[in-house]
């Protein structure tokens, strides 16, 4: 048998390995969910992106970057399972210290108090197989 199949057909594998690796994680069921996060029509410039799944699952995370992106992890993994998701979004203008009541940790944010919490939070996530790119819209006054 020629040398010459033996190589291509190595090619051929390795090639399909690189391209299945750099997209979605060669079948590790995480859906990539990226956006932006604004508050009535600004972006933030900081703070976090919490989706809580509305059935069982971990919760997965983002920092918000100075440009309002965010990019969502699970655990140590970038990315989230596909699913329905309740998101909530915090941004502190500080850090909250021993004994502050929670009126007082509720002062520090820079965003309406009902997105911090996941009751409250009318920001409905459903991730799709794939990539998603959600940008969570937030208003003062609703």
């Amino acid at each position: 048998m020629s040398r010459k199949p033996k190589l291509q057909n190595r090619m051929l594998l390795v090639t399909a390995l690189l391209v299945c690796a750099g997209t979605q994680g060669c079948g590790n069921g995480l859906a990539t969910v990226q956006g932006k996060v604004s508050l009535d029509g600004k972006s933030l410039e900081g703070g976090n992106v919490t989706l809580y799944p509305v059935g069982r699952g971990p919760l997965s995370y983002s920092g918000i970057a100075s440009d309002g992106s965010y990019q969502i992890r699970t655990a140590s993994r970038r990315g989230v399972s596909p699913g329905k998701y309740v998101a909530t979004v915090s941004w502190r203008s500080g850090v909250p210290s021993s004994g502050m009541t929670l009126q007082q940790i509720q002062a520090l944010e820079r965003v309406p108090i009902r997105y911090c919490v996941k009751e409250t939070s009318d920001l409905q996530v459903d991730v799709q197989p794939g990539s998603n790119s959600i940008d969570l819209q937030l208003v003062k006054n609703k």
